[in-house]
């Protein structure tokens, strides 16, 4: 990427990533046995009398993030080490951790002393500034939901037993999540038809095991899973697949219902009805009724042109189920039915037949690496961000690391943002997901020494077996919105690093996807990959046969019906989202007053009853899955959280028609919107963030406007 003058040097230096099994968790616990006295000092040395912001919260915020700049780096192996005993070393250190920080906030003595600055604060003894306010409001509300508004000593002992068994049942859950990166089933080769041959050549064969059969292993990889269910025109492999996948990790099953139970038993020792009410306490939303009440509100909204986008489809199945070519397509299922497994396929020929648009051609244009470097250099322009490619300590070979800088302009000078870390491609232990990673908190110090953010773009992309590793383009999309995390969080000018509320979290990532579906954009990001060096051209002349030249840049009528797709299925995609959030807090706000009546929820048939009800497509009636057991969500840290995705959407489309619809890369408006949304962070109430960025509360009169507009063109 860009090169910095030889006058500017990173502020800080780059985290250490080099470790071994023993060495990680000697340091957690380490790391945890200083915090202990720390707190331990703290109390010996403040009395309640003589408590402040500056003697109590200050050094408790400062000594918590400094922790947090290894702790962080510690765990981030869990789900990306190549070694299975770090994988394992890091996952007991996260265990460790959690129980630590319950042990924290249930520390009587400093919940005192933060209880007495929090009352103090509001008799006017201290006069603070909101950053500082907001932060001892969180901290007072934290050791009020975390055991020490109870009471009774029995109760808060069996408060911390309850939490001890909960994070002992998530840790072996995410295990399991992260252990089912390479799983898969085998196909023969023939019920595969239609499968790009790049996808089955990165597929293990049979015959590389030196057996006769040729058959190849389908990993739930998305550059395998998404690739088969778009383009294989056997409905039965579909099915197969799609089945296969629902149906994974059934040891979960058991563990989420313990989970709920752990969960609602814990909010009710703490006063609340249920997780849910808990949970929101830590958001940006006022109630769990109001989000409830939203989400099926859409949802009604929605099911009407879900249903005319159902009829679409189905109108072009029964097209292929009356072609003598295409049976295979269809297999047994019903023509008058449109399946779950059904939904990719049919999509992909919609896209194909009606809006000449061939995913597989235009994949040809987005090679991994030169579109992220492309994205990144969008940043640049919009929001006045550089990214300068460094050598330095990195946790696997083909992690690409960046030192971050804010460019200069007439009233600042350039300077250091901190670290950007991209670790793009799959391997055998790493998590399959793609997410943003805080490795490093950004924060200013009591000394007033500004420590810098160190993040990472983690990705699971199958690399190529030979010739360029090409991205699909729900894939652009995803990785635009995970930059965005990561964008945000190292533009953050935050004083003291907290961590940005769950329903807020996501919008300016999600406002960040618009800009994949800018001819300008997708313009500047696609160029074919036989322009982007001679090893890439060889292949493709081999691939061709030499006799033809690719456009370099994706054409202008290309680039139109690409765009015109954006909206292509809009409220499918959204129900599909509104299932997951009215699942997750529809398990979380169960009404029941005991132990034994929660554990009798059959949260399977909610799961499926759900998903058919709210969505409208056909299931497997005589195996419906247990997806929730896959459902990472709830396992990490987003449980009675998920709404935060629909509802995000829908404000990220407030934003983006206000501000940026007609000149989406006008650098003036981007310089407001870092400063205002993204600078920001976790600093002030995001609530307010929002509403003095767009001079009003958001609505969703953007988001249906364009809605019904992709619906009356259809």
């Amino acid at each position: 990427m860009s090169k910095m003058p030889s006058s500017h040097y990173p502020s800080q230096s780059q985290p250490i990533f080099a470790t071994t099994p023993s060495a990680l968790l000697s340091e957690t616990i380490e790391i945890l046995s200083r915090s202990r006295e720390f707190r331990t000092e703290l109390l010996a040395s403040v009395k309640p009398a003589a408590a402040n912001f500056f003697s109590v919260l200050q050094p408790l915020i400062d000594h918590e993030n400094s922790s947090l700049c290894r702790l962080k780096v510690l765990t981030l192996f869990a789900t990306v080490s190549e070694d299975e005993k770090i994988r394992e070393a890091s996952r007991a250190a996260e265990k460790l951790i959690l129980e630590a920080d319950t042990e924290a906030l249930m520390d009587e003595g400093i919940a005192k002393l933060v209880a007495v600055v929090f009352h103090g604060c509001q008799q006017g003894k201290e006069d603070l500034d909101p950053q500082a306010q907001y932060l001892l409001q969180r901290r007072h509300g934290e050791f009020l939901r975390n055991g020490l508004g109870i009471q009774d000593k029995k109760e808060r002992t069996r408060y911390v037993e309850l939490m001890s068994e909960l994070q002992s049942v998530l840790s072996l859950a995410r295990k399991s999540l992260s252990g089912g990166a390479e799983d898969g089933i085998w196909f023969a080769r023939d019920d595969l038809v239609g499968v790009s041959p790049v996808v089955l050549e990165s597929m293990t064969s049979q015959l590389d095991k030196g057996k006769v059969d040729d058959e190849l292993f389908c990993t739930f990889r998305k550059g395998h899973y998404v690739p088969v269910m778009r383009q294989c025109t056997k409905a039965s492999s579909r099915k197969k697949l799609y089945s296969a996948k629902e149906n994974r990790f059934s040891e979960n099953v058991g563990r989420l219902e313990r989970i709920l139970s752990l969960r609602d038993q814990i909010a009710k020792l703490l006063g609340f009805n249920n997780h849910a009410e808990l949970k929101m306490e830590e958001k940006m939303s006022d109630s769990v009724e109001n989000i409830l009440e939203q989400l099926h509100e859409w949802t009604q909204q929605l099911q009407p042109v879900a249903h005319s986008e159902i009829q679409r489809m189905l109108e072009l199945k029964r097209t292929l189920f009356d072609s003598t070519k295409s049976l295979q397509a269809c297999g047994s299922d019903n023509s008058e039915k449109l399946y779950f497994w059904d939904w990719s396929f049919y999509s992909f020929l919609l896209k194909k037949y009606e809006y000449s648009v061939d995913t597989s051609k235009i994949s040809e244009y987005f090679e991994v690496i030169h579109t992220v470097e492309s994205m990144l250099l969008i940043f640049d322009e919009l929001f006045g961000i550089r990214f300068e490619k460094i050598e330095g300590s990195i946790w696997q070979k083909d992690v690409i690391c960046h030192a971050v800088w804010s460019k200069r302009t007439p009233t600042h000078e350039s300077h250091f943002l901190g670290y950007l870390y991209l670790d793009l491609f799959a391997r055998e232990g790493k998590y399959e997901g793609a997410h943003h990673a805080m490795i490093q908190p950004s924060y200013t110090d009591g000394n007033g020494i500004r420590h810098y953010a160190a993040d990472a773009l983690i990705c699971s992309i199958l690399k190529a077996v030979e010739g360029p590793t090409l991205l699909m383009m729900n894939e652009v999309r995803t990785i635009f919105h995970e930059l965005g995390h990561c964008i945000h969080f190292l533009v953050s000018k935050a004083r003291y690093g907290l961590y940005p509320s769950r329903d807020f979290i996501e919008i300016p990532s999600i406002v960040l996807e618009n800009w994949i579906w800018i001819p300008e954009v997708l313009k500047r990001l696609g160029r074919h990959y036989s322009y982007l060096g001679q090893g890439l051209n060889a292949f493709w002349k081999l691939r061709t046969g030499g006799q033809i030249d690719a456009e370099e840049r994706l054409s202008d009528t290309l680039i139109g019906d690409l765009v015109r797709t954006k909206s292509v299925n809009m409220a499918h995609d959204m129900l599909t989202q509104l299932h997951l959030a009215i699942f997750d807090l529809s398990i979380h706000t169960s009404p029941a007053p005991t132990d034994k009546v929660t554990e009798k929820m059959d949260v399977t048939m909610l799961w499926n009853s759900l998903k058919r009800e709210v969505i409208g497509v056909e299931g497997d009636d005589e195996a419906p899955g247990i997806g929730q057991a896959g459902f990472p969500h709830i396992f990490r840290k987003y449980d009675a959280g998920y709404f935060a995705y629909p509802l995000s959407r829908v404000w990220a489309m407030d934003i983006f028609s206000t501000a940026f619809m007609s000149d989406p890369m006008n650098p003036t408006v981007g310089q407001r919107y870092r400063q205002l949304v993204l600078e920001p962070g976790a600093g002030v109430s995001e609530a307010e963030t929002l509403k003095q960025f767009l001079g009003r509360e958001p609505n969703s009169q953007a988001y249906f406007a364009e809605l019904l507009q992709s619906s009356e063109g259809k």
